[in-house]
């Protein structure tokens, strides 16, 4: 699994970040990847914490 992991990260580095040397393609695309999932999940924790007080103040 470890391997199916370097090899999509090459992939996007590659994808991305083109001019710079495999191992910094490979760590910016680690990073990116980190920095996307923490923000979906901060994005979606916030949108649960809203929607929970929006519909507790409507209901009370």
């Amino acid at each position: 699994m470890d391997l199916f992991f370097e090899k999509c990260f090459a992939l996007l580095g590659r994808a991305l970040f083109p001019r710079r040397q495999a191992w910094e393609q490979r760590r910016n695309a680690k990073i990116m990847f980190g920095v996307v999932a923490f923000s979906i999940i901060l994005g979606i924790a916030v949108m649960t914490l809203i929607k929970m007080i929006y519909f507790k103040t409507k209901q009370g």
